[in-house]
């Protein structure tokens, strides 16, 4: 399966790249990107959304850093991997 870290991930927007410190840019995590993950649990809310328990890797801007995170997901962030 395939997450949309960006559309998996509550974040508000932040400033222009072009307003960051490189060192920023270089070592903050990627929000921007798709990534493998590993699919745990599906669970409906009160609402009835579906959210999807994932685990993935989130990488830095420079790619030479990641933190893995178990998270759960909009079903709109989880594309299977067939589909990808």
């Amino acid at each position: 399966m395939t997450i949309d870290v960006s559309a998996a991930m509550a974040h508000h927007g932040g400033r222009a790249a072009n307003d960051l410190p490189l060192r920023v840019r270089a070592e903050g995590l990627d929000l921007d990107v798709q990534v493998p993950g590993l699919l745990h649990a599906w669970a409906r809310t009160s609402r009835g959304e579906w959210l999807a328990s994932c685990t993935f890797t989130i990488p830095t801007g420079n790619k030479l850093g990641s933190l893995e995170v178990t998270h759960w997901c909009p079903a709109a962030a989880v594309t299977a991997a067939d589909q990808a």
